[in-house]
């Protein structure tokens, strides 16, 4: 930061970078965030408007994949470019911008760039990681009341819904998160309705899990999402920023994305 380094890291997300290069700056970038001292100089240099860039680029030619698949028939295959899955560039993109998004000017900057649509249709992904990756960068967002009309206009109610009875309990949590902010401004009865949802969704299975046990999570968000706070935390002044083990930890080139 202090060599002018991360200009030259962003300007590296440019051509003539191959793909392999492309992922591994973009996992760099993703833990560089990791520093709220690196937020200003990444955003400064572009670095969101480039991972949206990228981000827009994988998911339009994953999707012409998906299109094409379909109407052949044949049976679905991964998108590689240069050895690199484009769902690899997706779900990397999105992790980066999901920590990026925990500053107020880079969340109004995200905004700005008309790619909200595409976080919420990566809720609807077949790969769970990119679903928790989606799931987080919308919860940041909607930590804005800006933000969160904008991923209630697209439609996201009704995945996020659904995505409350996920198996993993990150992608569930999200959900639940997002929900929750998006009916800040909504009538008491639909808070209730939503409450008992989650109240059902999150705590079916195993109590012990959410009582006490390690979710993988900062104490913030397990604290909120308490079987006995629950109710209380939901309505009275609001969850803290989430940031879950995935949103939290150093990307390492060994475990992909």
């Amino acid at each position: 930061r202090l060599n002018y380094g991360i200009q030259v890291i962003v300007k590296l997300l440019h051509p003539p970078s191959r793909w392999p290069l492309i992922k591994a700056v973009i996992g760099l970038i993703r833990n560089m965030a990791l520093s709220q001292a690196n937020h200003s100089p990444l955003r400064e240099n572009g670095a969101i408007h480039h991972l949206v860039r990228l981000l827009m680029r994988a998911f339009q030619d994953t999707q012409r994949q998906r299109s094409s698949v379909a109407s052949s028939g044949s049976q679905p295959s991964n998108v590689y470019a240069d050895g690199v899955r484009m769902e690899e560039i997706v779900e990397g993109t999105v992790g980066a911008l999901h920590i990026l998004a925990r500053e107020s000017q880079n969340r109004t900057i995200i905004r700005q760039q008309n790619v909200i649509p595409i976080f919420v249709q990566l809720l609807f992904s077949e790969i769970e990681n990119i679903q928790r990756v989606a799931a987080g960068v919308l919860c940041e967002l909607a930590t804005d009341k800006e933000g969160a009309e904008i991923i209630e206009h697209e439609g996201a109610t009704a995945p996020l819904t659904e995505l409350l009875h996920s198996r993993n309990e990150g992608v569930a949590t999200y959900a639940a998160a997002v929900l929750f902010r998006m009916s800040e401004d909504k009538p008491q009865d639909y808070k209730k309705r939503l409450s008992m949802e989650l109240t059902n969704s999150l705590f079916r299975e195993d109590q012990n899990l959410w009582a006490g046990g390690d979710l993988g999570m900062p104490p913030d968000l397990q604290d909120m999402l308490e079987p006995d706070q629950m109710l209380d935390a939901m309505y009275s002044q609001g969850p803290p920023s989430v940031h879950s083990s995935h949103g939290g930890r150093p990307f390492s080139q060994s475990g992909g994305y």
